[in-house]
């Protein structure tokens, strides 16, 4: 049974089945740009957590890069969102920093402080994980960061997490900036069994 292809293999019993793994990619949006880039249904029961991945990463102007989680095609906008980062930062002089950033029952999420803008050549990159999101409880995630600062004066490394404080279901991610447009990046979405 199945389909022998270049997507399958021959099993053991004498049938083709396509290759499973315990991560897994769901979603790809080649080029991120506008205001929001939203993706719908990508969590669901058959994966436990998610990584989420942005390379490459710039908007149109310097602003705070930011995400709210979606449920059934709406952004969950409550005042739910609590997080806490780390940023270590280093300029050219060897001058180095570091500061917390942080927010309590906000309605989004900032996965790094104010990012340089308008060009590709200061990309800032991200790795979210996000943990049991379909589930009836509060949701919690796990960022890192690193890029340019806003005066392209200090390159900016940022870790930290939070919660979604509520229990509903969670089946998207939307990424939008605190002021104007993202004008480029790649965005995936892997689930993990």
């Amino acid at each position: 049974t199945g389909t022998k292809d270049a997507t399958t293999f021959l099993r053991g019993d004498n049938t083709f089945a396509a290759p499973s793994g315990d991560c897994v990619l769901l979603h790809t949006t080649a080029t991120m740009n506008g205001s929001t880039v939203a993706v719908d249904n990508v969590f669901s029961t058959t994966y436990t957590n998610y990584r989420v991945i942005i390379s490459n990463y710039y908007p149109a102007t310097n602003t705070i890069p930011e995400f709210r989680f979606r449920g059934g095609g709406s952004a969950l906008t409550a005042a739910n969102y609590i997080y806490v980062h780390d940023r270590v930062e280093i300029n050219a002089s060897g001058v180095g920093a570091a500061t917390t950033a942080s927010a309590f029952n906000n309605t989004l999420a900032a996965w790094h402080q104010e990012v340089d803008g308008g060009s590709s050549s200061y990309s800032s990159q991200a790795t979210i994980d996000i943990f049991n999101p379909i589930l009836s409880k509060p949701t919690w995630w796990r960022t890192a960061s690193n890029g340019w600062d806003n005066s392209r004066a200090y390159v900016v490394n940022m870790t930290g997490g939070g919660t979604y404080n509520n229990n509903a279901s969670v089946d998207g991610i939307q990424f939008s900036t605190s002021s104007g447009n993202i004008s480029g990046g790649t965005l995936k979405i892997y689930g993990f069994k």
